[in-house]
């Protein structure tokens, strides 16, 4: 969550490229079935109990 604060502090608020949400939990197929039907390009998430590791992605 600490993350995502901080993340929010750098990303305008007034893009239209870049849509923000609020933390979502336990419904992440239908999120994305509704990102696939909007056209959108894509998500970037992460779990929230996934420890944050500094140059190595999974």
């Amino acid at each position: 969550m600490e993350r995502k604060y901080l993340l929010n502090k750098i990303i305008s608020q007034d893009t239209s490229l870049i849509a923000k949400v609020k933390y979502i939990e336990g419904h992440c197929p239908a999120y994305f079935e509704l990102v696939r039907q909007q056209g959108l390009e894509g998500i970037v998430l992460k779990r929230k109990d996934s420890p944050y590791k500094v140059g190595k992605r999974s």
